[in-house]
């Protein structure tokens, strides 16, 4: 991601000065990743809850960094299991790695490091077909990540 970016800067096809990436992985038989980029033409506010963010150790990130998410199309079983909004903070719930390079910061989440998320997995995959979710928003307008068996 870092080579990507100080490439794409030194061709002027990028003013990208940080890229926050979020991968979502299920690890097992077969893998699985969702990966969310975030990126920022402006340096980062120095004190910001950003900057800390970026800047801090892992003990800072483990208890602010948050996934909320909404099942918005799919069957009733997994609504059910799921929650109509649900908030996972990361660092008490699951496992993650943190990369971090001059202009850039990766998490890689293993979502199958919680027993909950690997039986909400299974269901999914043992029984669901389609479902849509909203990732990282309240409102409902907002873009969603559909994943689409087969």
């Amino acid at each position: 991601m870092a080579q990507a970016l100080k490439k794409a800067q030194s061709e002027g096809k990028s003013l990208k000065s940080f890229i926050f990436a979020v991968n979502l992985q299920v690890l097992g038989k077969d893998y699985h990743s969702a990966v969310f980029y975030f990126a920022t033409e402006d340096p980062i506010p120095y004190r910001s809850l950003l900057y800390w963010f970026i800047n801090g150790d892992d003990a800072f990130r483990n208890q602010r960094f948050k996934i909320v998410n909404c099942i918005m199309k799919g069957p009733w079983i997994m609504k059910k299991a799921v929650g109509n909004y649900s908030v996972c903070l990361l660092g008490k719930a699951l496992t993650y790695n943190c990369h971090r390079g001059a202009s850039y910061l990766e998490i890689d989440v293993d979502i199958s490091s919680s027993a909950i998320t690997i039986a909400i997995l299974h269901l999914a995959f043992g029984y669901v077909t389609s479902v849509t979710i909203n990732m990282g928003s309240w409102w409902r307008r907002r873009p969603r990540t559909s994943y689409r068996k087969g």
